[in-house]
Parts: structure tokens; sequence; C-alpha cells
């Protein structure tokens, strides 16, 4: 008989960390699942560490060869036989409740396709460093997601029949972004939404995006990828409403904007604000809109590349002027603080503990 859930896991050299990660899955309080452990050609202790687990539910699939995670991740959904998928990377802990919860809500909406949850971040000893938040509804969701990945990868779960017997899974042709991208073919058809809970520990890593590494990041395929799909999802939404230009500066709001940029920035964005609440007249009445709003705005501010306290405080002055309802939804304290302080040090800080 099938499990009701699939937890689909690819590793690659993860000994130091992978233990933690499956035995959080083994721990749910949810027991109608499998774990498929992907090894993607790990020349470390990670299959062994696998082999060792003590449960008939969890399964090792070696790669032959490295796939890299997009086609590893492939492979899991092709074998995987939940009605549910779980994604869980070898570095994150879950919550024991996530899966039960995530289950029970899937059941209860059958026109969600997709349900994550916001986050805590842990650092590489396991100590919690801050939280990870992400907008709820799915008008905010839509939204958030032209921009940048509107879900913590590693907390969702997904319909296996949508996300690969309609849509064939992850596109291994990119070299990263491949979740965001999927998301958005995701939300071109179907509803999804985050849960308020916090029930995944996300590990922030050397390696990690948000670890503050930006130059190994610069160097890599990331930021093109990142601009290209950014370009691609509005496009699919609204058209030719945007000049090549304004595409690739919106495709920076993950990246960081340039103060000289910024005014140039926004005057797309509000555009774009607008034709959004146009399409979709629900989002001027959700506050939850409104809130995610003001977490772009604050952190375009504190993305600013190089940092400019005057620049930042034009961003805000400028937001307020455009919509006053997000006086009290800004994250003040966050701000006052980066515009006094203006140092690294601070936004590094402020990013890791409250990345939008």
């Amino acid at each position: 008989m099938n499990p009701t859930v699939s937890v689909v896991m690819a590793a690659r050299n993860a000994e130091q960390l992978i233990f933690k990660a499956i035995a959080s899955i083994q721990g749910q309080t949810f027991s109608d699942l499998e774990l498929l452990v992907v090894d993607d050609a790990s020349t470390d202790g990670t299959a062994t560490i696998v082999k060792r687990c003590a449960d008939a539910r969890v399964r090792l699939i070696s790669a032959n060869h490295h796939l890299g995670l997009p086609a590893a991740l492939n492979l899991g959904l092709q074998e995987a036989r939940g009605t549910f998928v779980a994604r869980h990377d070898h570095d994150d802990v879950s919550d024991s409740r996530r899966i039960e919860q995530q289950v029970e809500y899937l059941r209860a909406h059958d026109d969600v396709a997709l349900v994550g949850s916001r986050a805590w971040l842990i650092d590489e000893s396991g100590r919690r460093i801050g939280a990870l938040d992400r907008c709820l509804d799915d008008v905010s969701i839509r939204w958030y997601q032209l921009f940048d990945n509107a879900f913590v990868h590693s907390s969702v779960m997904f319909r296996r029949d949508v996300v690969w017997g309609e849509l064939g899974g992850y596109d291994a042709s990119l070299p990263s972004s491949e979740d965001y991208e999927l998301w958005a073919r995701v939300l071109e058809r179907h509803a999804a939404a985050n849960l308020p809970d916090r029930l995944l520990s996300y590990r922030i890593t050397s390696g990690s995006k948000m670890a503050g590494d930006q130059e190994k990041w610069e160097d890599g395929p990331f930021p093109e990828t990142q601009r290209r799909l950014v370009a691609a999802h509005i496009r699919r939404m609204f058209g030719d409403v945007l000049s090549t230009d304004e595409l690739r500066l919106m495709g920076n709001f993950a990246l960081g904007v340039s103060p000289k940029d910024a005014p140039r920035f926004f005057a797309a964005f509000w555009r774009l604000c607008d034709a959004y609440e146009q399409r979709y007249p629900d989002a001027r009445r959700s506050s939850e809109f409104t809130k995610t709003i003001a977490t772009q705005v604050d952190a375009v501010a504190a993305r600013l590349r190089p940092f400019s306290r005057s620049a930042a405080i034009g961003i805000y002055a400028r937001a307020l002027a455009e919509r006053p309802a997000l006086m009290t939804m800004l994250p003040w304290t966050r701000a006052v603080g980066r515009i006094t302080v203006g140092t690294a040090g601070f936004m590094t800080r402020a990013r890791l503990r409250d990345a939008a």
C-alpha cells in the first residue's frame, strides 16, 4: 500500500548533517510517509549513514553520477509513491508537526496545489538565530513570486500529480533557482499558500545565499538566472508593460539595487503594483498584501548596493507618499536602526533575522 506522503531529500556529501534531517522526518506525528534520500554521487559517508537507518520507510536512491539538485529531485519525484510530496534539504530540520499540518491543509483545500510554511533560521551548530517569513495568502504570494521566491523550498508540500504529473517537475537545465521557476509554473494554474507556523528550521551555512557571501553568488549563474526568470514572470502576467531595462531593474530585487537606480526601480514597481491590483482586486482588501509591499520596500532599502542612508530615507519617504497605508506596516525599529548604524554588519544580521 502506498504512503500518503513522500518526503524527497537530495543529498551530496552530506554526512555531517543528514542524520538530524532524517531524524526530524522519522519523528513526525504523521507516520504514513516514506523518505526518499537521493544520494547524488556523494564521495563521503552519506550513503552509509542512510543505510544504517533502521526504518523501512527510509529508501536510498543512489545516482550513478553527479546529477545536480534539479535532476536529483526529479529522480526522487519519479520514484515517489505518495499522493503528496514534501521537500526537505539534508541540512534542515522539520518540526514534528510539520507533515501532519500540511496534509490536513491540503486535504481541506482541494484548490491548493502547494503549501509551505514560515521557518526559523539556525546556524551551522543548530542555534536559532532568527526568523524567515513568507507571505501567507494567495494574492500576496502571486505578487511576491514575480520578484523572488515566495516559498522556503525545504518547507513545501505539494500534490505529486500536479508538480510531477502535470508540470514534469523541476527544470533540470537551470543552474540555479529551480524551485523559484517551478513554483511560478504551479501558480499559473493553481492556488498556493504558506502556513503561519514555523514548521522548519532552515540552516544558514557558509554556502547559503543568505549567509552574506554576496560575491560568491555574483560570480556564479544565480544573478542572471534570477533576472531572466523575473522578466519572464512579469511578461507572462502583464505582457510588455515594462521596458527591457525596467525588467532588468525588477530582477535586481533579490540581488540589490544601486542608490542611483532606486527611483527608477520604484517608478516601475508602483506601476506594476497598480496593474496587479486591477488584475486581482482582492489585493486592495488584503492586509497581508499591504504587509508584503511594506516588506519589499524595506528589503530594497536594506539591499542597497552600496548602502546609502540618504537613499534609504528617500525610499521610505517616497513609499509612504505613494502608499500611506504602509506607515503601520513598515518595520520601523529595523529601518531606523539601519539608517542610524548603516553598517554592513547590521545589514547582514537584519537580513538573517528577517530575510524577506
